[in-house]
């Protein structure tokens, strides 16, 4: 994290499992870095909410995903939720 600061690196992407997500997280906060991260839906938990880096979780983590939530407003998600009810 240290080295991508140095390199002025402008956001960082992160594919890991929630307790390196805090990890790399609470390091960029150490630094007093204000970088954004995007994680994968499995590199997140609501426990990291609990943590000690929630500050820097809710104001710099943001969670993506390749699959739309079936509690979507889209047309795909809404169909798809229809037809499995």
């Amino acid at each position: 994290i240290a080295s991508l600061k140095a390199q002025g690196a402008k956001a960082i992407v992160l594919s890991t499992a929630p307790a390196q997500t805090a990890a790399a997280v609470g390091v960029a906060a150490a630094l007093k870095w204000d970088v954004p991260f995007m994680v994968n839906v499995v590199g997140y938990d609501p426990a990291l909410l609990d943590s000690a880096v929630a500050a820097a979780v809710e104001k710099q983590v943001s969670v993506v995903t390749s699959v739309a939530p079936f509690t979507g407003t889209q047309p795909g998600p809404r169909a798809e939720a229809e037809h499995r009810a």
